[in-house]
């Protein structure tokens, strides 16, 4: 049974990918505070330590490694570039350095947080235009690491789903919020294409052997902004969409120039013959994993 290595395997991203790999892959991961419980074996990982990291690589002996460690706040990134840095450019490089080294395939994970011209949907060649130090360090990464080891695959995408704590994700506010009848926002003026994260394990789950490369718009089909996409969710939950109340980004209290237009491209995607649920189907996913406490 092919071995995968899932950096971060504790997170909302990892713990979900685990959860689908676990069938028909040895699934081992890395954590740093808590191990979780999505997989049979964690190591404790500290990025900052490149002797860690090349050892735990030659005791797991990994036949694919996904990363989806990552410095994601966009306003902790602005205040701490060089976390920032650390995490999304120069430790994805090291993996990439590794990969050549210890002949294992390389996943990296990736963002959407690009900006775009107007409301152009982003295919894969467009150059991105970079707002802040969240989307430079990310760009930096994907840089790095295809120069690196151009066999990799880089996976762009924003996907949404439940975390083993439940409060980590805009789901999990969302839930929070309107099970208890609690109205919130939802940006009218921000548009993205987001991904269910079970089925970005699924994805996986049919593509690891088929030594995809380079960049990969892993996005759902739909462009839709943010206040369309928590209607929907409060409409899964069976309650009033009105609940959602619009919002402008522009009402956001920071400092941090964010893109208004994520929106990707899912062509190549498509192309290879993967077939996405619908949004709606996409919610209800996800929110069957829901634990009523």
């Amino acid at each position: 049974m092919p071995r995968v290595l899932i950096l971060g395997s504790s997170g909302l991203l990892g713990s979900g990918i685990s959860r689908i790999l676990n069938s028909s892959f040895d699934v081992v991961g890395t954590h740093f505070n808590n191990a979780g419980y999505s997989v049979k074996e964690s190591f404790r990982l500290d990025v900052s330590s490149p002797e860690i990291f090349e050892s735990m690589v030659k005791e797991v002996s990994p036949d694919y490694v996904i990363n989806c460690i990552g410095a994601t706040s966009v306003e902790e990134c602005e205040r701490l570039p060089e976390k920032a840095m650390l995490l999304n450019a120069v430790f994805p490089n090291r993996i990439a350095k590794a990969s050549k080294l210890f002949g294992f395939r390389y996943i990296h994970v990736s963002t959407d947080h690009y900006g775009t011209l107007s409301h152009e949907i982003r295919n894969e060649s467009m150059n991105p235009i970079l707002l802040n130090q969240y989307g430079y360090s990310k760009y930096i990464g994907e840089r790095l690491v295809l120069n690196e080891n151009p066999e990799s695959l880089i996976l762009r995408t924003n996907f949404f789903g439940i975390s083993a704590s439940g409060n980590h994700s805009i789901l999990d506010f969302a839930i929070k919020s309107l099970t208890k009848s609690i109205p919130i926002f939802g940006y009218e003026d921000v548009w993205f294409t987001p991904l269910g994260v079970t089925q970005v394990g699924k994805f996986l789950a049919t593509t690891l052997d088929r030594e995809l490369t380079g960049i990969l718009n892993l996005s759902g089909n739909e462009s839709i902004t943010k206040l369309t996409f928590l209607r929907e969710v409060t409409l899964g939950l069976g309650l009033d969409p009105n609940l959602v109340i619009a919002a402008k980004s522009s009402e956001l209290s920071s400092r941090v120039t964010r893109p208004s237009n994520l929106s990707l491209d899912n062509s190549r995607l498509r192309s290879l013959g993967i077939q996405l649920p619908g949004l709606k189907d996409m919610i209800q996913e996800e929110l069957s994993d829901r634990v009523v406490a």
